[in-house]
């Protein structure tokens, strides 16, 4: 009679055991280095796997080390933002009510905190410059050109983590006196926000407007002006799955509706590019911007940048026409994306400032365009800010001059804000020290 040899029960209820805890998040073997390429040593799907498994620790370990490995990749940098975003969220649940952030976020004069990306508009009946979101969200701002004065704006109904670094838009809307807010990617920040958000608000009584209106556009990244003439907030971008779809957007305050104008010859999709309204010729203008995607796209002029190409032509778009035109190649300010635009009516030309031609490559000059004689002037005044990027610029009709605020540059985020007289093209740094 033969005898079997068999494992006892405890033993195999041992090794069951550690074969359950055994961590499913993929390691990186020994002498190879995180890739961005969705391979095996992909740290983005590592992350997603730990973030998966309920580790928000080491996903937020593997995510963080990912904004430097994917730097040279546009849309993986986005998913790790936005992954970023989920497990912030899931470590430190967002609130129901927005909370003020005039303690902990402002400047150390007071003012608010260093910023790029953020949006600005300039309330022309209120004669104040509106300030919102940026790479560190911090509410709403307003700032006093004349008082040199900047006030944070407490409201319970403040729009809570929209407007954050490169996914919103704003415009001031003359005739209904309302500063007019899109954001059209939610960056994860909040996973139960939706997709895109058009908020209305009155600086007059401090308060914020959910629009809500049907249909909105969705998953867009753009820039957006107020067409004083025609009474319309235009919004151009790149939307769709992929931001490889251009398309141009038009907004009544009125009839709260957003109409997609399916305009003709319509320029590429990009995204942080440099848009301002030209009152004398009733005409936007857009210069440069980030192309999504890379060798599959073709455009002329063009140079490459983190995942994509930077553009370096000016278009102009009619909203009577309904049609884009480019204009022909000049010499210019070379490709670039997130500069910072303004019109100039005494001047009756749109101001450029700074911008970025490549990944770490700020620009510091000042252009003026002439739209009638497509022109580009180099201006060179004595002073002007740092070399930077995502700063934001506004004209102000009550002071006849811009104002421009913040930016990123090799020094870090700015908290500064300096005014540029375009009359006798003068920069002046108006920030307060400490």
């Amino acid at each position: 009679m033969c005898s079997h040899f068999r494992l006892p029960h405890w033993f195999l209820s041992l090794v069951l055991l550690i074969l359950l805890t055994l961590p499913l998040t993929p390691a990186l073997a020994q002498g190879d280095e995180w890739t961005c390429d969705e391979g095996p040593n992909d740290i983005l799907n590592a992350a997603q796997a730990a973030f998966d498994e309920g580790d928000l620790d080491l996903a937020y370990e593997l995510v963080t080390e990912a904004q430097s490995v994917c730097a040279n990749n546009i849309m993986r940098s986005i998913e790790a933002t936005q992954l970023l975003g989920e497990i912030e969220t899931a470590r430190n649940p967002v609130p129901t009510t927005a909370p003020s952030p005039t303690p902990a976020l402002a400047s150390p004069w007071g003012g608010p905190v260093a910023q790029a990306g953020h949006t600005m508009a300039y309330d022309v009946e209120s004669d104040r410059v509106v300030l919102v979101g940026g790479a560190n969200p911090i509410g709403v701002w307003t700032y006093e050109i004349t008082a040199n004065e900047w006030q944070c704006m407490d409201s319970d109904q403040a729009p809570y983590g929209v407007g954050r670094e490169g996914s919103g838009a704003m415009a001031y809307d003359t005739q209904s006196d309302r500063v007019i807010l899109f954001v059209g990617v939610n960056y994860g920040l909040d996973p139960d926000a939706p997709l895109s958000e058009t908020w209305a608000y009155d600086l007059n009584t401090n308060t914020w407007t959910n629009m809500q209106p049907d249909p909105i556009p969705t998953n867009l990244l753009g820039s957006m002006v107020y067409d004083a003439e025609s009474d319309r907030i235009i919004l151009f971008g790149a939307g769709g799955g992929e931001w490889d779809d251009p398309q141009t957007w038009a907004y009544d305050f009125d009839t709260n509706t957003w109409t997609n104008m399916n305009a003709g010859n319509s320029p590429s999709p990009r995204f942080f590019h440099q848009m301002a309204y030209d009152a004398g010729s009733d005409l936007v203008i857009m210069w440069g911007g980030a192309a999504p995607g890379g060798d599959d796209i073709v455009l002329g002029g063009v140079t490459s940048y983190i995942g994509g190409w930077v553009v370096d032509n000016t278009w102009t778009y009619d909203y009577n026409a309904n049609t884009w035109t480019e204009m022909p190649a000049v010499p210019g300010p070379g490709p670039r994306s997130e500069g910072a635009v303004a019109y100039a009516p005494s001047l009756d030309r749109v101001i450029l400032f700074g911008g970025r031609y490549d990944v770490r490559q700020e620009c510091g000059d000042t252009w003026a365009y002439d739209v009638d004689a497509h022109a580009w002037e180099l201006l060179s005044p004595d002073v002007f800010p740092d070399a930077r990027s995502g700063a934001v610029m506004v004209y102000s009709t009550g002071a006849d001059q811009i104002v421009l605020f913040g930016g990123d540059s090799e020094s870090g985020l700015s908290d500064e804000t300096w005014l540029y007289e375009p009359d006798t093209n003068t920069w002046v740094n108006m920030t307060p020290s400490p």
